[in-house]
């Protein structure tokens, strides 16, 4: 008997990409404050998105125009959600052994 693949659309998939979307929204701008006070390192890292669109764009992150801005938003909440897959796809691993 075949087997009925399974939907993209579950719970889990969907608190996933929630996560991911309100983290790239939200860690950019803790990244900020965290680079200026904190870790200088963890900072960058949070930001690298955006750090990534000013060098593509050869321009400072604060004198970026507003589409650079757009697209390291883009970019920022790509890049968290494709970590926080990650990330619930190791738990996974890990809970299975």
């Amino acid at each position: 008997m075949a087997r009925k693949p399974n939907s993209l659309l579950t719970l889990g998939n969907i608190i996933t990409l929630v996560i991911g979307i309100v983290a790239g929204i939200v860690l950019p701008v803790i990244g900020l404050f965290v680079g200026l006070q904190f870790s200088p390192v963890l900072g960058t890292v949070l930001v690298a998105p955006y750090i990534g669109v000013a060098a593509l764009f050869d321009t400072y992150v604060g004198n970026m125009s507003g589409f650079a801005r757009l697209l390291g938003l883009a970019l920022s909440i790509v890049t968290y959600v494709v970590l926080a897959f990650g990330v619930r796809h190791l738990f996974r691993l890990a809970l299975r052994r």
